[in-house]
């Protein structure tokens, strides 16, 4: 006598199943990261914008720029365009050891070869960013003989509210010379030397008159604002207080005096109507989803600045 077994059948998810498994299970990690205060960044959030290209000596140069968003940012370059093995970490990053999230940012690259041509991308919240998909490029210079006399230019940037601007970025420019960047400390303090300034093109120390030089300075603070100012090199060590959101004019005043006259709310790619065009941006504010920006050659008053 035949016992009848009663078959079990085994349902394979037809590929509409698993769609939708896919589509609920990828909608519940994002839910899970939002309930836990964790949103994805977006492209656009941690663009660069303002990128500027400073400080190219024979070992080193600097580059910077802002974001909309608080994020990390860093440099990747090196010598050949497929090949960017080396980084070079924000400032403070570099100091302190640590990946600190800022609007800000200002990475130094050193240790480098004189008269070598580096590629390099910006590296911003995890996202890679070149100039319309290729590295940036920089040649440093050559070699220098001993620097003139110790020059040194400081100062101190103040918010609107009158507290230290911490981790602002100073621009400087000289006529003929190649422009120079500091970042604001603790106490938004910032100095270099205009000692070791270079000629525009690279090829030696910049001359200049050390009492009667124009100086041209500019202030980027993201979403703080920015600030300009105008001042000589008799008054320069140190420069009058800046203030964001104001623009000064220190040439004929006293080292004790800082008039300015209030400036235009900057927007978050930082632009104004200032009057201040020694300093123009380098890169152009939009970038495309394969994370592509646009470098353009700003007028340093009338000097080309090849980046």
């Amino acid at each position: 006598m035949l016992n009848n077994h009663k078959v079990t059948k085994i349902h394979f998810p037809t590929a509409l199943g698993l769609l939708i498994l896919f589509v609920a299970l990828g909608a519940g990690i994002f839910f899970v990261k939002t309930r836990s205060g964790v949103k994805p960044e977006t492209t656009a959030e941690v663009t660069p914008e303002q990128v500027r290209i400073t400080n190219v000596a024979d070992t080193g140069f600097s580059v910077s720029w802002i974001t909309n968003k608080e994020t990390t940012g860093l440099i990747k370059l090196g010598e050949k365009v497929n090949e960017l093995k080396q980084q070079a970490l924000d400032d403070r990053d570099q100091l302190s050891g640590g990946e600190a999230a800022v609007e800000v940012h200002h990475a130094t690259a050193k240790n480098l070869l004189p008269t070598t041509k580096y590629y390099f991308k910006i590296e911003s919240g995890g996202k890679q960013f070149d100039n319309k998909g290729k590295p940036f490029e920089v040649t440093t210079g050559a070699v220098l003989g001993s620097p003139p006399t110790a020059d040194p230019i400081y100062g101190t940037v103040l918010t609107q509210s009158g507290s230290p601007a911490e981790g602002v970025v100073v621009y400087i420019n000289v006529a003929n010379g190649a422009p120079l960047s500091a970042l604001a400390k603790t106490m938004g303090n910032w100095a270099l030397s205009l000692a070791t300034a270079r000629t525009a093109d690279l090829g030696g120390y910049l001359t200049y008159d050390t009492q009667a030089t124009i100086v041209n300075l500019l202030v980027q603070g993201g979403k703080q604002g920015t600030a300009s100012a105008i001042t000589t090199t008799t008054n320069d060590n140190p420069v009058p207080e800046i203030t964001l959101g104001k623009s000064h004019d220190f040439r004929t005043l006293a080292k004790a005096e800082t008039p300015s006259v209030d400036q235009p709310t900057a927007s978050p790619s930082g632009e104004t109507k200032t009057g201040f065009s020694a300093l123009n941006p380098q890169i152009a504010e939009v970038a495309t989803q394969s994370g592509e920006v646009t470098l353009e050659n700003p007028s340093f008053e009338g000097e080309i600045i090849n980046a």
